[in-house]
C-alpha cells in the first residue's frame, strides 16, 4: 500500500491544509447562515441568547435558594444546639481539652432520640484546631490544619456547608454515603460574647436534599417556561415582521424590474432622438451643401457673366464719358461685383470641406487654417494628444461649425485679438473652447448673438450642439474677451449613425 492511499493522514498533517478546511467550512457556515430566512436567524440567535442568560439566571437563582435554605436550616440547627452543648464545653475557656466526664455527658446527649434523630456525628473544636470532642473517639485530641469555615466561625458566625466532605477529618462522614448538612456554631462563655469553642455538626438532609431538588426542578421549570414564552412571542412578532420584509422585497424586486424596463426604453428612445438629431444635422448639412452649389452654380455665374458682359460694353461707352451714362454704367458695375462678392461669401460659409472619416484634430486643424486663409490672421491652437480618431459625420460637422463660428466671431468682434483654440480632455469630457482678448459681448446680446456671412449665430450653435448631447456656454465680460466652450462625453462622441 502506498503512501497516496493516506491523503487524510496527510492532510491532517499539514497545517496549511488544516488551515485550508477551517476556512472552506467556516465560509460553508456563513454562506448557509446566509441563506436562512431572517426570521429563522432571529430564532437560532435569539435562542442561544436566551437559553445563555437563562441558565446563568437559574443557576443563580438556584444557588440564592441553596444559600437561603441552608443558611436558615444551619440557623435553627445552631439555636437549638447551643442550648444543649454550651454548660458542657465552659471549661475550655480555661484548658484545651474537655475532661472523661464531660465527653461523657456529651456522648449520652448525641446518643439521645431528641439529637440522635437529626444528628449523625459532632465535633467540638479548640481554637489551635485541636478537636475537644468528637462522635468518632480515635480523633479526639488530634489536630488538623484551620480551614476557612472554622476559622469564620471562630470569628462569631454560625457557617453551614451542604454536602462537601472534602476535608481531612470527613473520613467517617465521607463513608456514609448520605447528604450532609456541615454546621460550624460558635460557642460563646457564659456572660460574654468570647468564643471559647466550635461544635461542627453534621446533620442527616436527605429531606433537605429533597426539597433542594425540588427546588432545583420549579427553578428549571419556570425559567425554561419564561424563556419558551420570551421566545415565542419575540419570534412571533419578528415572523411577522419577516414575512412583511419579504413581501416588500418582492414588490421592491417587480419595481426595480419595472424600473429597469422602462429605462431601458428610455435609453433606446434616447438613442433614437439622438441619432435623429444627428441625421437632421447630416440633412441640414447636406441641404446647406445644396444651397452653396445651387448659389455658386446660378447666380455666380449669372453674375460673373453681367460683370464680363459689362466689361466688353465698356469701350463703346467711353465716347459717352461727360454725358452720365458712364457713370451709371460704374454704379451698376459696383453693385454687381459687390452681389457677387456677398455671394461668394455665402457659398463659402455655407459649404465645408469633405469631413467624413477625419480625425477630430483634422477637423479642428481644418478650420482653423480656413479661417486663417480667408481672414489673413494668427490663431494659436493646442490640442490634447489623445483626442478620438474615428468619429460620425454630423458630430464632425458640428464640432467645425464651431471652430468655424467662434473664430468669426473673434475675428469680426476682437478684431482677430488673440485668437486660440483649445482642446482638452478631463474626466470623460471632451472640451473645446475658442478664446480671444477682446472687448466682450455684452450680456444682453450673449445668447442671440448672429453671425455674418452665412454665420450660425451663438443660439443656432447652441442648438445644434445640444441636438447631438453636448453643452454649450459662452463666458466673458467687459475688456475680459470672451470664451465659447462646447462640451462631449467622449463615449458618446464615438457613436455611428443608424
Amino acid at each position: 500500500m502506498s503512501t497516496s492511499d493516506f491523503p487524510t493522514v496527510v492532510d491532517l498533517a499539514n497545517p496549511t491544509s488544516i488551515r485550508t478546511r477551517v476556512v472552506g467550512a467556516v465560509r460553508s457556515l456563513v454562506e448557509a447562515w446566509r441563506q436562512l430566512r431572517l426570521d429563522h436567524q432571529f430564532l437560532i440567535t435569539a435562542a442561544i441568547v436566551i437559553a445563555a442568560a437563562m441558565t446563568i439566571l437559574g443557576a443563580w437563582v438556584s444557588d440564592r435558594i441553596v444559600r437561603g435554605v441552608v443558611q436558615n436550616s444551619a440557623a435553627s440547627t445552631a439555636v437549638f444546639l447551643v442550648g444543649f452543648f454550651e454548660k458542657h464545653v465552659q471549661g475550655l475557656a480555661s484548658a484545651d481539652e474537655l475532661s472523661a466526664d464531660t465527653q461523657a455527658k456529651i456522648d449520652e446527649l448525641v446518643k439521645t432520640k431528641i439529637l440522635g434523630n437529626r444528628i449523625l456525628a459532632i465535633k467540638i473544636w479548640t481554637a489551635e484546631g485541636r478537636i475537644a470532642y468528637s462522635s468518632d473517639s480515635e480523633i479526639i485530641g488530634k489536630q488538623f490544619p484551620v480551614t476557612d469555615n472554622l476559622r469564620e466561625a471562630w470569628s462569631g458566625s454560625v457557617v453551614p456547608e451542604y454536602n462537601d466532605l472534602s476535608d481531612v477529618e470527613n473520613e467517617i462522614e465521607r463513608e456514609a454515603g448520605k447528604p450532609m448538612l456541615e454546621i460550624y456554631v460558635p460557642v460563646r462563655e457564659r456572660g460574654s460574647q468570647k468564643v471559647v469553642a466550635v461544635a461542627e455538626v453534621y446533620e442527616t438532609a436527605e429531606e433537605l436534599s429533597s426539597e433542594l431538588g425540588r427546588a432545583h426542578v420549579q427553578t428549571i421549570l419556570v425559567v425554561a417556561t419564561l424563556a419558551v414564552a420570551l421566545l415565542a412571542s419575540l419570534f412571533h412578532i419578528v415572523r411577522r415582521g419577516s414575512i412583511t420584509i419579504e413581501q416588500q422585497q418582492v414588490s421592491l424586486s417587480e419595481r426595480v424590474v419595472d424600473l429597469s424596463n422602462l429605462l431601458s426604453v428610455n435609453r433606446e428612445l434616447q438613442t433614437r432622438v439622438a441619432n435623429a438629431n444627428r441625421r437632421a444635422a447630416q440633412t441640414n448639412e447636406q441641404f446647406l451643401r445644396r444651397i452653396g452649389a445651387e448659389l455658386h452654380d446660378g447666380p455666380v455665374q449669372l453674375l460673373g457673366l453681367g460683370l464680363l458682359r459689362l466689361d466688353a460694353l465698356k469701350k463703346r461707352l467711353i465716347p459717352l464719358e461727360g454725358t452720365g451714362k458712364r457713370d451709371d454704367f460704374e454704379i451698376i458695375r459696383s453693385a454687381l461685383d459687390d452681389a457677387l462678392r456677398e455671394v461668394r461669401g455665402i457659398c463659402a460659409g455655407v459649404a465645408i470641406p469633405e469631413l467624413q472619416d477625419a480625425t477630430l484634430s483634422t477637423v479642428l486643424e481644418t478650420a482653423v487654417r480656413n479661417h486663417e486663409r480667408r481672414t489673413n490672421s494668427r490663431v494659436e491652437m493646442l490640442l490634447h494628444d489623445s483626442l478620438p480618431k474615428t468619429l460620425s459625420l454630423p458630430i464632425n460637422t458640428c464640432l467645425y461649425r464651431f471652430i468655424q463660428e467662434g473664430l468669426n466671431n473673434a475675428f469680426r468682434h476682437a478684431a482677430g485679438k488673440c485668437q486660440k483654440v483649445t482642446a482638452t480632455i478631463n474626466a470623460g469630457l471632451i472640451e473645446l473652447v475658442v478664446s480671444d482678448a477682446g472687448p466682450g459681448i455684452a450680456p444682453a446680446i450673449r445668447p442671440l448673438s448672429d453671425g455674418h456671412s452665412g454665420g450660425l449665430g451663438l443660439q443656432g450653435l447652441k442648438n445644434r450642439i445640444e441636438a447631438i448631447g453636448g453643452e454649450f456656454s459662452v463666458e466673458s465680460g467687459p475688456n475680459v474677451g470672451t470664451r465659447l466652450v462646447c462640451r462631449f462625453n467622449i463615449d458618446q462622441l464615438g457613436l455611428q449613425d443608424e
